[in-house]
C-alpha cells in the first residue's frame, strides 16, 4: 500500500481590517491570521487541521440534530446524505491512524469509515457529541497504556465502549499505598509501582 506524503503549508487569512483617516492620510490596518494545513503531495489535496475540522463538526452536528428531530418525511436526509455528515469524523480518525501507522487510505475506505461511525449514532443510539469526545480523547492518548488500538471506522465502532472505559480509568483517582514511607500507585495489572519513578514494587 502506497504511503501518503505530506508537507506543511501555511496560509495567511485576513482576520480584520480597519481604515483610518489621520490628518488626511488614509491608513489601512490589517490583522492577519496564520493557518496551517497539511498538503497530501501524492494527490495534491489539502487536509485541513483543527479549525476546519471544528467548523465542519458544527455544521454536521446541527444537521444530525435537525434530521433526528424532524417528523416530516420530505425533510429527512437520504442514507448517502447521512453518511456524508460523518465524513469529518472519518477524516479525523484517518489523521490519527496515519500519524501512527503512516498508511494511506482511499476515499472509498473513508466513506465506509463514515458509515460505521454513523451506525454508532443511529443504531447504537450514541450522541454525536459523545462520539466527538471519544475521538478527541483517542487523538491525544493513542499511545497510552491500555488504550485500544483503532485502525479503521469498523474497529472504532466495535471498540467504542472500550475507549470510553479507558477514558474513565484515566480520570479515576490514583490508588496510593505506602510501604516504608514510600508512596506507590496500584495500576491496572493490580501491581504496585513507585509513584515517581514507576519502578515495580517488590516486597
Amino acid at each position: 500500500m502506497e504511503r501518503t506524503k505530506f508537507s506543511k503549508v501555511k496560509e495567511l487569512k485576513v482576520k480584520s481590517a480597519k481604515i483610518f483617516n489621520i490628518n488626511g492620510k488614509i491608513i489601512l490596518r490589517v490583522e492577519l491570521q496564520e493557518i496551517e494545513h497539511l498538503l497530501d503531495t501524492t494527490t495534491n489535496n489539502y487536509i485541513f487541521l483543527e479549525e476546519e475540522y471544528r467548523r465542519n463538526l458544527r455544521s454536521a452536528r446541527a444537521r444530525v440534530h435537525a434530521n433526528q428531530t424532524t417528523d416530516k418525511a420530505s425533510q429527512k436526509l437520504t442514507l448517502n446524505e447521512r453518511n456524508e455528515l460523518f465524513i469529518p469524523l472519518a477524516e479525523k480518525l484517518y489523521q490519527i491512524v496515519f500519524s501512527k501507522k503512516k498508511i494511506k487510505f482511499s476515499k472509498v475506505q473513508l466513506k465506509s469509515w463514515a458509515t460505521e461511525i454513523r451506525k454508532l449514532s443511529e443504531i447504537h443510539n450514541i450522541e454525536f457529541d459523545r462520539i466527538v469526545k471519544v475521538l478527541d480523547w483517542y487523538c491525544k492518548n493513542i499511545d497510552g497504556q491500555y488504550v485500544p488500538i483503532i485502525e479503521s471506522g469498523f474497529t472504532f465502532r466495535n471498540k467504542f465502549t472500550r475507549l470510553e472505559d479507558a477514558m474513565k480509568r484515566e480520570k479515576a483517582p490514583a490508588k496510593f499505598e505506602y510501604h516504608g514511607g514510600i508512596r506507590y500507585v496500584r495500576k491496572e495489572d493490580n501491581r504496585l509501582y513507585h509513584a515517581r519513578t514507576g519502578d515495580l514494587y517488590i516486597p
